[in-house]
């Protein structure tokens, strides 16, 4: 075994790198929970401060907006990535 691949396995296993499947794993996890979180938050203000429904309307839009453009920087990333 070449110097080279003791060095990695040694610091793979000192966690310094993780593998792929794992982050991407965490991070479909963490961009779910934010995802259901912020879907949920028109909702709440408007039971909390009594908001208006076109004004939760639009904070759903925004809202939806921005989840849309996560999504859409998601996919490019995994276009490009080879083991996906």
């Amino acid at each position: 075994m070449k110097l080279e691949e003791r060095q990695f396995k040694l610091a793979v296993a000192r966690g310094q790198y993780v593998e792929r499947a794992a982050v991407r794993n965490a991070s479909a996890e963490l961009l779910a929970a934010l995802a259901q979180g912020l879907r949920s938050l028109p909702d709440n203000l408007e039971r909390k401060l009594h908001l208006p429904a076109d004004v939760t309307a639009e904070i759903e839009k925004g809202i939806d907006a921005c989840l849309a453009d996560v999504s859409e920087g998601l996919r490019k990333y995994v276009k490009a990535d080879p083991d996906a």
